[in-house]
């Protein structure tokens, strides 16, 4: 293989280095890439030896990597492997597409006067000021607000933030997870699901309608298998009573997650039946990993769902538009 102009200035045993790193890389992302469309097309992160690659290669990152090995062939005139590259670069670009484009149907004639506006949000604990925070709450004027990651790291001095919004009863709990109602928070507690993952179940009444909802923000470690969290999360929502159920929060987990899959029974996605759009959460920046999610019972009818953009946080909020129905 030729020697590229920028290895030839290297001493001889870099460059002999240097050289196999060139030769190697191409084809052993390529194979792990292989793999990893493997892991994402058959068992996904059902088991913890796996869940790993399944978090940290979605298809868009696979492509990136392709395209890369594609240029490192194209580079070395390797002509063969460089363009079956480019076409699996190619391949997963439409895989991503697929499997993340939503273009549900848009709502039809007016909406209802009970229509119930709601908010959930990674705060990313402020980082970006609390002004930004408020002001994007206050422009989006929700009636239910869930709200994960929503403390400073440290205690401060003075108010929370949250006490700066007028006409809202508000419970902030333990873990950083806060809910802003204009009804009335009847009870809430917070529990850990599993290590750093922790959820709240609060009982509001809202518009003359009881109403449960389960805050959730899970580890996002990719190392972190998600299945001791989503058993006490599971069984969170069975044993509650009957009636009006929202599950949102930041779960740190893709939309097609094998743990979603028993619940495509009894619950709904919000933004698979009403948005339309890419539905990538984090970072806000450039958003392609759908991690935060709202799902609701059959007792609550989406008519709308859209992922808001604002820089006071690095995800993306879930807005989302429902009324209460047999």
């Amino acid at each position: 293989m030729p020697c590229p102009l920028f290895l030839a200035i290297l001493p001889r045993p870099m460059r002999r280095f240097a050289l196999a790193v060139v030769r190697f890389t191409p084809p052993v992302l390529a194979a792990g890439t292989a793999l990893s469309a493997l892991v994402n097309l058959t068992v996904r992160d059902r088991w913890p030896v796996f869940s790993m690659v399944s978090y940290a290669t979605p298809p868009c990152a696979m492509a990136v990597v392709l395209f890369v090995v594609a240029g490192l062939w194209l580079a070395r005139r390797a002509w063969r492997p460089g363009f079956a590259a480019a076409g699996g670069a190619v391949a997963a670009v439409a895989w991503w597409f697929a499997t993340s484009l939503v273009l549900a149907p848009p709502p039809e004639g007016t909406p209802p006067r009970d229509l119930v506006r709601g908010l959930g949000w990674n705060l990313e604990r402020g980082a970006r000021g609390w002004d930004g925070v408020l002001d994007a709450i206050r422009e989006r004027d929700p009636d239910l607000g869930w709200f994960v990651e929503a403390a400073d790291p440290k205690p401060l001095p003075g108010p929370h933030w949250h006490e700066a919004l007028k006409g809202y009863d508000r419970r902030e709990l333990d873990g950083g997870l806060v809910l802003i109602t204009k009804g009335r928070i009847r009870d809430a507690r917070a529990f850990v699901l599993d290590g750093r993952s922790r959820a709240a179940e609060c009982h509001v009444t809202l518009k003359g309608v009881d109403l449960r909802v389960l805050i959730v923000d899970m580890d996002g470690a990719p190392w972190r298998h998600r299945g001791t969290a989503f058993e006490a999360l599971d069984a969170a929502i069975a044993d509650g009573p009957p009636g009006p159920l929202l599950v949102g929060g930041d779960f740190n987990t893709p939309r097609d997650s094998t743990f979603f899959d028993a619940w495509r029974g009894n619950l709904t996605h919000s933004f698979e039946a009403a948005g339309r759009g890419m539905d990538g959460t984090w970072p806000s920046a450039m958003p392609f990993l759908p991690i935060d999610h709202c799902w609701v019972n059959s007792l609550l009818r989406i008519r709308g769902c859209r992922l808001g953009t604002s820089g006071a946080s690095d995800h993306r909020g879930v807005e989302v538009e429902f009324t209460v129905g047999e």
